[in-house]
């Protein structure tokens, strides 16, 4: 089979950021050939050249973009330099990261018609091709609306669409799925398959989704500081999975399951059959070790449903009964409705096992908190927040503090096919308008804290067009919230009532006290920060160091405490050599690190983030997500609108599940993930580590929900000192009510405009006692 894209010695050099500064190198000798046909999977870390291969393979670099090219690009033979873009787009589609940035066109019909306008398609073809290409992405009935009237995921598709309309040779795609829920990744996934089966088409996608790569792509190459540094067929994530972590990319899920339970078998084995030498020596009582190795979901649940689970030493339950009689008798019985604030503390090794009865929880029910544990350094963070029953007999109590009550409106929560088990109730803070007084002026950098939202009876609509119906809930303030759902379901646009960017069309919406629809927007923002899903539509200043300065110079606060808050947050984010450049230069990963940092800044009490990991390596997202988990840990409110399961999973203590503008359920994490019921009916995806838990038998409630905890759940621990490994550094930090714990917020690696890459520390290694035995 012929190439159809060939890459000659690539180099690249962004123009300098700032005046005296230096050009800025994003590809590093480059050299790549792709296949007539093949679907090429292009990974690595944010800022390691992905996106700009992919505008040098469109054209647009050299011709489009200021900088310096050295080497060659062939695409159909084809030199890249010494053709224009307009005939080279005849052949090769192109999806950029940001989809706002190629939609123009008054409605979805005619963004899709436009290329077809350019190639002189006969009208009659054109609403053909338009209505199959639309149905391939499941937005024909949205083709009457404005594009900028859609949500991320939904414009994600549409510019997927008017890439495909045109039925090029090759597609390009820069991250299209990083802003669709799991429905629609599946279903642009499933439309490149049928497009490839239908005609030969040449896929190139730079991508942080390894799942579908590891499904999808012939091949893959993983790009580190503007290289090709590996390169093979998708069995990489599995046979090299040290590869992709030290690279700070995210394993697919499966492949991340059987490096958890592998290497929790190494340090089972290494604790229990050691020497005084270190050395492992089966013969004198050593665990014997099993090598797990998973490509798929459905291989890992068919190997542990089917006899692979006995390996790891019998069926979890022996495991769940030591787990229960480890938590300290000393219990005290609390009311749901008048729960302290909080949120879960660590769980100490494994014994995190929630037990509890089906009953649904009534109006009264009680749960059991015992003290937290007194030597808290040894501690493992992994976020286990109790199932709220109506018998607390029934329930082990858990090793933490109870989270906060939440409350949620009965009419607002009914459904016809699904009652989720979450607590409903009176919130255990009611919110007066006397409890938090504005001040126009901050007297002090420290951050006000939240007294909590109460949403009632919300109602919104666009033009006539209903986005909520009857919404109301209560959060308390030091909550870790997550608004999950598929794209469209209102997730955004409840999220920008609480700071007044929309004001309810009935209802209220009221944040610490205050009425959000009788209080200006600069009044509302000291209360809640909001960074949008798209850093453009939040950047504006000339430097990234008055773009930082920008939030709290506005709200109040003086010059040397601006000063202060800025230099703080240049240096949280890594930002230091880039405070002079202008932000809107630098690339997508660094202008998203900017628009985080210039909210957190002005040191607000909540803080909503809406995608916040999108387009995000997995090494820069937990570095942000454990930035946030330290923020809350110190008492503020923190809500993040994602579809990035594993993130809610591993951070956020309660979720909230919209569909269609209703609300199906509120509670704690664990209740909702572990609801496969009310995420598959909410478009949302459920973890294969709650997959594999209710496959063995395991009941909801005491599902795993990270492969991590899989792995810590249900390998026999011998040894009390068994601690977890790298990875699984991204579990929860301590919540709100684990004062004793002492936190110091990350730093972020720097990175440089458009590729630079980020020198992230890898997480430890397997011993080489393990590695051998491997």
């Amino acid at each position: 089979m012929t190439d159809i894209i060939e890459a000659h010695d690539l180099s690249w050099h962004y123009m300098p950021l700032t005046a005296d500064g230096q050009p800025v190198q994003a590809l590093n000798h480059v050299s790549l050939s792709v296949r007539q046909g093949e679907f090429l999977a292009v990974t690595g870390a944010t800022g390691a050249g992905k996106s700009t291969l992919c505008l040098a393979l469109t054209g647009l670099i050299p011709s489009s973009v200021d900088g310096f090219m050295h080497g060659q690009v062939l695409v159909n033979g084809d030199d890249t330099s010494q053709v224009a873009v307009a005939d080279i787009a005849r052949h090769v589609g192109y999806v950029q990261q940001e989809p706002r940035a190629q939609l123009f066109s008054i409605t979805v019909e005619d963004e899709i018609a436009f290329p077809l306008e350019n190639m002189g398609v006969h009208y009659d073809q054109m609403d053909r091709r338009i209505t199959e290409t639309l149905n391939l992405v499941s937005m024909n009935e949205f083709r009457r609306r404005k594009p900028t009237a859609l949500s991320g995921g939904q414009m994600q598709r549409v510019a997927i669409a008017a890439a495909l309309v045109g039925e090029p040779d090759v597609l390009i795609l820069d991250e299209p799925t990083a802003a669709l829920d799991a429905a629609g990744k599946s279903e642009v996934f499933a439309a490149l398959e049928a497009i490839r089966s239908q005609r030969p088409i040449t896929i190139v996608m730079a991508e942080q989704e390894t799942d579908w790569i590891e499904q999808c792509a012939d091949r893959v190459i993983v790009m580190d500081e503007g290289r090709i540094i590996r390169q093979g067929d998708p069995a990489l994530f599995a046979d090299e999975p040290e590869l992709f972590i030290r690279n700070g990319i995210e394993l697919p899920e499966a492949c991340e399951m059987a490096w958890e339970l592998n290497e929790a078998e190494c340090q089972v084995e290494s604790a229990e059959g050691a020497d005084s030498s270190g050395n492992v020596d089966d013969a004198n009582g050593g665990h014997a070790y099993h090598a797990y190795r998973f490509a798929t979901a459905a291989e890992a649940l068919s190997t542990l449903n089917n006899g692979g689970l006995a390996a790891l030493g019998g069926h979890p339950a022996e495991f769940l009964a030591p787990a229960v009689s480890a938590v300290s008798s000393d219990v005290s019985t609390v009311s749901a409705s008048s729960a302290e604030p909080g949120a879960t503390a660590p769980i100490r090794q494994f014994a995190g096992a929630i037990a509890g009865s089906d009953t649904l929880p009534e109006e009264n029910s009680t749960f059991s908190s015992p003290a937290a544990p007194s030597n808290a350094d040894s501690v493992h963070a992994l976020h286990l927040t109790p199932v709220v029953h109506a018998k607390a007999s029934s329930m082990p109590p858990p090793i933490s503090p109870s989270p906060p009550s939440l409350s949620v409106s009965a009419q607002s929560m009914r459904t016809e096919e699904h009652n989720p088990s979450n607590q409903s109730g009176p919130s255990s803070q009611p919110i007066s308008s006397q409890q938090q007084q504005h001040s126009p002026h901050r007297n002090s950098p420290d951050r006000q804290l939240s007294s909590g939202i109460v949403i009632s009876h919300l109602c919104y609509s666009y033009d006539d067009s209903p986005a909520f119906s009857d919404i109301s809930m209560e959060i308390p303030g030091g909550t870790f919230l997550a608004l999950l759902g598929r794209n469209g379901s209102g997730k955004t646009t409840l999220a920008k009532h609480l700071n007044g960017l929309l004001t309810p069309t009935s209802g209220s919406v009221t944040v610490d006290g205050l009425d959000t629809s009788k209080h200006p927007i600069g009044v509302l923002a000291q209360h809640v920060g909001m960074v949008f899903q798209n850093p453009d539509d939040q950047i504006f200043c000339s430097s990234v160091r008055d773009e930082i300065a920008f939030g709290p110079k506005s709200i109040g606060y003086d010059d040397d405490q601006v000063r202060q808050l800025t230099d703080d947050a240049i240096r949280q984010f890594g930002l230091r050599n880039l405070s002079d450049a202008p932000p809107a230069t630098l690339g997508y990963g660094d202008r998203k690190k900017v628009a985080i940092a210039s909210v957190l800044a002005m040191n607000s009490g909540i803080i909503v983030l809406d995608e916040p990991t999108a387009g995000l390596d997995r090494a820069t997202a937990d570095q942000l997500l454990d930035m946030l988990s330290e923020l809350n840990a110190q008492g503020v409110t923190v809500i993040i609108i994602s579809h990035d399961m594993r993130a809610v999973a591993r951070t956020c203590s309660h979720a909230a599940v919209l569909d269609d503008g209703r609300l199906l359920g509120f509670g704690t994490a664990r209740d909702i993930l572990t609801d496969t019921a009310l995420l598959s009916k909410a478009g949302c995806a459920v973890a294969l580590a709650v997959q594999a838990s209710l496959a063995l038998g395991v009941e909801p409630h005491e599902a795993a929900m990270t492969p991590g905890e899989f792995a810590m759940r249900f390998v026999p621990v011998q040894s009390a000192l068994r601690t977890p490994h790298a990875p699984s550094t991204l579990s929860v930090l301590p919540s709100p009510s684990s004062t004793a714990v002492q936190l110091t917020q990350p730093e972020f690696p720097a990175m440089h405009a458009q590729t630079g890459a980020a020198q992230v520390e890898p997480p430890a290694a397997p011993t080489s006692e393990c590695r051998d035995e491997r």
